[in-house]
């Protein structure tokens, strides 16, 4: 479930000269608000300010309509604070720590590939239209010559990566029942695959 929407925090206190209405005391304030964008409730940017006039001795708040310039000036007291951006910081530490991830797995792909290790299952990703609704495949190195290799290939497809990790788990269980025996292939055929994932 996607849970978004608006808020509005209270981001500073300035006082001001007057008398309350309703208990005559000079303990008016004007009270600062920002609003912002939340996504499951953590703020991403904010929308705009707002502001109302608080009594802090009897606590009754009245409505504020500064004029322009009244704003602008209650705008450059009342700082947009840092937290109103934080969901949009974390999206951004999300993107980059995601983006490197991504170049580190690929290394490691590419490393197999040049050299593949005995024992090790792989996920890989057809791309053929006939496969399009069951993509990701599973096999296992059982030997490695000076230009070939042989693998255990899935018996099925799957239509998640998650799924053929599963489908990994199992045929270290019962390899029989999910695992075709001794498919021989180029050692660069490699190289064309779209490898997902690696298994020990």
């Amino acid at each position: 479930m996607f849970v978004w929407g608006w808020s509005t925090k209270e981001i500073g206190v300035k006082k001001i000269l007057g008398n309350c209405p309703s208990c005559s005391l000079a303990t008016l304030v004007i009270v600062g608000f920002q609003r912002v964008f939340d996504i499951f409730w953590i703020p991403v940017f904010p929308l705009g300010k707002s502001s109302c006039i608080r009594c802090q001795s009897c606590e009754k708040t009245y409505i504020y309509e500064p004029s322009a310039d009244e704003m602008a000036i209650q705008n450059s007291s009342f700082k947009t604070p840092w937290w109103s951006f934080s969901g949009l910081f974390i999206i951004i530490v999300l993107m980059i720590f995601g983006r490197i991830s991504n170049t580190s797995m690929q290394k490691e792909y590419d490393s197999f590939k040049e050299n593949p290790t005995l024992g090790t299952y792989f996920i890989f990703k057809n791309i053929d239209d006939k496969y399009k609704e069951t993509p990701y495949f599973f096999a296992k190195i059982v030997s490695i010559e000076e230009d070939k290799i042989i693998l255990y290939l899935s018996q099925y497809a799957y239509p998640t990566n998650n799924r053929a990790a599963k489908g990994v788990s199992d045929s270290k269980i019962t390899p029989k029942k999910l695992l075709y025996l001794d498919v021989e292939m180029p050692k660069e055929f490699l190289h064309s695959l779209d490898i997902q994932s690696l298994i020990d």
